[in-house]
């Protein structure tokens, strides 16, 4: 029983062993064989990027059909060495003091193509391509985010907003293209469970390439995530901050003091004293009757808490003239 079961095995491990031989001769002659693949190719212009840009974008590859056996063609497809190298130069027919146009034909780009010389080349797409150069300019504009999406943690909360340094970037390119841009832009961030502050960076956006280029291009993003907390202040004293036209009248209030409730980060609440929190209205005599109010509450502007509860929610207000007081002689 047991030689059986043996012998079984020996079998499976045979049978195995042939298929993989099989399947290796079989690929070794498939690929021995002629094609004809559509492989894309990276696209580059070389100009004199100190002085010079392009004026127009250009795409970043093309669409190359080569003929060659099967090894050689995947040579070509995974190793990224061939190219397509134009070399703009001279004066064109379509030129001025500012720009220089140029035209390459199907039959330019194909003799353009650095590859193996046991490939043989069928096609190319597009069929023809312009290239317009025209002087370097450049000028500084602010950099802001598109959409950051900070998903935090349960209990934590980002403080604030995130900042981008540095906060500008330098973007050079065709004198008429940088008249219309008056910003730039990162690309989006998306970050799910964070708990504590973040620090990260995310490269700049690349809308015009080979266009405009820009510098620095990438940036760092700083967001600040705390513990959500929760604070009471209590027995706050309420100022009023309407206008005074009469010193003879004087508000009473009731009560004249408030408990407020804030919600925020623990690091920032932790530094908040009640010197920090000032209760107040806006009242004035003639322009406010008695009646009643809700204090509002100011809080530091460097800060990000919020409020969340105020009690009492009205207060009470009256206007009173003041008494003279009178002395004896």
């Amino acid at each position: 029983m047991a030689e059986n079961t043996e012998y079984k095995r020996r079998r499976v491990r045979w049978s195995f062993g042939a298929t993989i031989i099989a399947l290796a001769l079989w690929g070794i002659l498939s690929m021995s064989q002629t094609y004809s693949w559509d492989i894309y190719i990276p696209l580059e212009v070389r100009i004199d990027t100190t002085k010079e840009t392009l004026a127009e974008s250009v795409p970043r590859t093309i669409r190359i059909t080569a003929r060659a056996d099967g090894w050689t063609l995947m040579q070509v497809a995974l190793s990224g060495d061939a190219r397509c190298l134009l070399t703009p130069s001279g004066t064109p027919t379509s030129s001025s003091d500012s720009l220089r146009a140029y035209t390459y034909s199907e039959r330019d780009l194909l003799t353009s193509i650095n590859i193996s010389s046991a490939v043989q080349l069928e096609d190319v797409r597009p069929r023809g391509l312009r290239v317009s150069v025209t002087r370097l300019a450049s000028k500084r504009v602010p950099l802001y985010y598109p959409e950051f999406s900070i998903d935090t943690r349960s209990g934590f909360q980002v403080i604030g907003s995130p900042r981008l340094s540095p906060d500008s970037v330098t973007i050079s390119g065709p004198p008429e293209k940088l008249k219309e841009i008056t910003h730039w832009y990162t690309t989006p961030l998306n970050l799910d469970d964070v708990f504590k502050p973040v620090l990260t960076t995310v490269p700049v956006s690349d809308t015009l390439y080979g266009v405009v280029s820009i510098y620095p291009d990438v940036a760092m993003v700083n967001a600040d995530v705390q513990e959500v907390a929760e604070v009471t202040f209590e027995n706050l004293p309420i100022v009023n901050r309407g206008r005074l036209i009469d010193t003879t009248t004087q508000i009473h209030l009731y009560p004249q003091r408030v408990t407020v409730t804030l919600r925020g980060g623990a690091e920032e609440l932790g530094k908040l004293s009640e010197a920090d929190i000032v209760p107040y209205i806006q009242l004035t005599l003639n322009v406010d009757t008695s009646g009643f109010a809700r204090p509002q509450i100011s809080l530091p502007s460097r800060g990000n808490a919020t409020v969340i509860a105020v009690t009492p929610e009205r207060i009470r207000f009256v206007w009173r003239k003041v008494l003279p007081t009178t002395g004896s002689k």
